[in-house]
């Protein structure tokens, strides 16, 4: 605490020469400044081009989300998380698996990729494809010249999400 000020001025300084427009908030004795970007999206080229072997007075740089208020008191990982569930089956004509992705949590819907994996035989590695999903529902489809053994969500565990049932469709 004591540099609260200077550190404000030189960040501020910073952010303007790379041209990220926003405001500084800080208190003296606080022992913290917080850049508040105007336009979230500017904060990808801050966090390329404002190094903290730079600044003189931070002593730590931290880049954080905005911070999450009024969170439901029923469902604070619903607002926070995508919750998914979903199901599979295979489309024989067509020599593909449909896959079908629903969004359940209370929020908007979120947009983000997920591994889907299509395991050929019991003890097979997976083939993963990657799908794009927006929306309360997506629905895609895989490649495979058979039925497969199982179709599993996010192989390699990448998505933080609450993940509910994925099932083989009814009339499989």
């Amino acid at each position: 605490p004591g540099f609260e000020n200077e550190c404000a001025r030189e960040i501020a300084a910073a952010c303007a020469a790379q041209s990220v427009p926003g405001f500084v908030r800080s208190k003296p004795g606080a022992g913290f400044v917080e850049f508040v970007l105007h336009d979230p999206g500017t904060g990808g080229r801050l966090r390329s081009h404002l190094r903290f072997e730079d600044l003189i007075f931070a002593r730590q740089l931290i880049y954080a989300l905005p911070w999450l208020r009024d969170l439901p008191v029923t469902d604070r990982v619903g607002a926070l998380l995508p919750s998914i569930a979903g199901t599979w089956r295979y489309d024989a004509a067509a020599r593909q698996v449909v896959v079908t992705i629903r969004q359940t949590q209370t929020s908007e819907p979120y947009q983000f990729s997920l591994g889907v994996g299509v395991i050929s035989s019991a003890g097979a590695p997976s083939r993963i494809q990657t799908i794009q999903v927006s929306g309360r529902e997506t629905t895609a489809t895989i490649q495979a010249d058979a039925a497969p053994a199982s179709v599993v969500l996010d192989p390699g565990v990448w998505l933080l999400a609450d993940f509910g049932a994925f099932t083989p469709a009814s009339g499989r």
